[in-house]
């Protein structure tokens, strides 16, 4: 399980990419497809993900209008106490952080990066960020652009410290709340948009990857989050989706591999309405 806290740089994208392919390289490759992932090898598995500037541009092509209360109340943070709570708060506050970037909100943005840090700091993962970090992001609230890249090197390090200091429950944890937080906020935008609609739809398979890895973990607290997200899983279920793979293209001179498989999915109205009644009971329960 060494290999997870690898992914807490995407803690906060709005999706993990439906698809899973084995792969015996153990070396993360860059994708170049039409959703310019990143491949990441863990237990044997390829799973491919787009990053979390990727994913918030999402949103904003989407056009979906800013509605503050979707976002989880950054007051909240102070109740927390167990590790449980405070790892997969903030991937869901650093989620918010991502969707609140479209928007150009400055006053919000600094809002919830405080409370990232502040969590962060709580965890011990600011302690080994240069403080010169810090400043740029306030310096830098109102360019949109910056924010995006500021936010995922801010991720960088925290995942780093995380590596360092063998904490990858934590790191599983924080990708988990940063993934179900981008499918609260992608679900009502799917309401109205047949591209974010699609790329709910595929998730199933991120789901499933994310029920292995909680798996691998013995606490009470975690074992209960996968039996939740094992509900989700069931909701799923009545989604159908045509997978066509094809043999994707390395190229080990760029260090990318070309992605060319293609998968299609159709999302009634009534199943994207059960997804949204599991995915709000499951996040009211982990932020309470």
């Amino acid at each position: 399980m060494n290999r997870i806290s690898t992914l807490f740089v995407l803690a906060i994208a709005l999706f993990l990419a439906s698809c899973v392919e084995s792969n015996n390289n153990s070396q993360v490759v860059q994708v170049t497809d039409n959703n310019e992932g990143e491949l990441i090898k863990i237990e044997g598995k390829i799973f491919s993900l787009p990053s979390p500037v990727q994913a918030a541009i999402l949103l904003r092509n989407a056009n979906s209008k800013y509605n503050e209360n979707l976002l989880h109340p950054s007051s909240k943070s102070k109740t927390y106490t167990s590790n449980f709570k405070k790892a997969i708060n903030l991937g869901i506050y650093g989620s918010d952080l991502a969707y609140l970037t479209n928007f150009n909100s400055s006053t919000k943005s600094a809002e919830y990066f405080k409370t990232v840090e502040e969590i962060a700091s709580d965890m011990g993962i600011t302690s080994s960020m240069d403080p010169a970090l810090l400043k740029r992001f306030y310096d830098n609230l109102n360019n949109r652009d910056s924010l995006y890249a500021l936010n995922s090197e801010f991720f960088r390090v925290a995942n780093a410290y995380l590596k360092d200091v063998n904490q990858e429950e934590q790191a599983a944890l924080i990708l988990t709340g940063g993934w179900l937080e981008a499918l609260h906020l992608c679900i009502d935008a799917a309401e109205t948009d047949k591209t974010v609609r699609r790329r709910v739809g595929e998730q199933k398979a991120s789901l499933t990857s994310l029920i292995e890895l909680l798996s691998l973990s013995t606490e009470p607290s975690t074992i209960e989050l996968k039996t939740d997200l094992e509900g989700l899983d069931t909701a799923y279920e009545s989604i159908t989706s045509e997978y066509t793979y094809v043999q994707p293209i390395p190229d080990p001179q760029n260090k990318t591999t070309h992605i060319r498989s293609k998968s299609m999915v159709e999302v009634s109205d009534e199943q994207l309405k059960a997804l949204k009644e599991v995915v709000t009971t499951i996040r009211t329960k982990v932020t309470a």
